[in-house]
């Protein structure tokens, strides 16, 4: 794409120079020298300064710990709480509405009776709440720049009658507008009014990348992506 850039800079040049020809250099090095600058990352890396830079004297993210003792930095939103751990793992935690989900013998077209999870006795109510959480942190995840599958979908359902701790559920046919197709998105129910006692196994199955030291310090402070990924979701809510 940079050559390609660079290649459409000198043949605009090269069509204007029979009418500005002494301008003709000067122009194909600027406008050159302009789309090397697009695309060597340095708009994005400007903007992530400006953030870092607002961010501190905005809200500063409070500090957590999960059950295994790592940190996690919360924003403190409003209706959700978006958790950042280590190499920015990021959490999404929400709260289902009153109601009872419990494990309903429900009836399928093509299969008869099937199990599925419903919320007040009513399967297409729960899948409708639950796609309304994966939509906005699909949302989120696209404003971070960041890929879909590094924003998990909490949602603390305490009252609700669930078979174990944590519940994985695939959400299908979610549309997404922006990529203008339908798209799937793994919710997880937690029968904790918490979440804390599930945010260590995010971490576990993402990897250790980092060294014991390294490890330590994190633990301490929170590593430099982590920190970076608090403050830049702190700024946007």
């Amino acid at each position: 794409m940079t050559v390609v850039l660079c290649h459409l800079a000198l043949c605009a040049t090269a069509l204007t120079a029979a009418v500005f020809p002494a301008a003709s250099l000067s122009t194909a090095v600027a406008l050159m020298s302009l789309a090397l600058v697009l695309r060597s990352g340095f708009p994005a890396a400007w903007r992530m300064r400006l953030r870092r830079a607002r961010s501190s004297t905005g809200r500063i993210p409070v500090r957590r710990r999960d059950d295994a003792g790592r940190l996690w930095l919360s924003t403190s939103p409003r209706d959700t709480e978006v958790l950042v751990g280590a190499h920015g793992t990021i959490a999404a935690v929400h709260r289902l509405p009153p109601g009872r989900v419990a494990l309903s013998r429900i009836a399928d077209q093509t299969r008869g009776k099937v199990q599925a999870y419903t919320l007040n006795g009513a399967p297409d109510q729960l899948v409708d709440v639950l796609a309304g959480f994966a939509a906005a942190d699909r949302a989120l995840a696209r404003k971070m720049n960041l890929a879909a599958t590094d924003v998990h979908t909490l949602v603390t359902a305490p009252n609700a009658g669930l078979t174990s701790g944590t519940v994985s559920i695939d959400v299908a046919g979610i549309w997404d507008t922006e990529a203008h197709r339908y798209v799937d998105h793994r919710v997880t129910l937690l029968a904790a009014t918490e979440a804390h006692g599930h945010l260590h196994h995010l971490v576990v199955r993402r990897g250790r990348l980092t060294t014991r030291r390294r490890g330590a310090v994190g633990q301490a402070g929170g590593d430099r992506r982590q920190r970076l990924i608090a403050s830049a979701v702190s700024i946007m809510q």
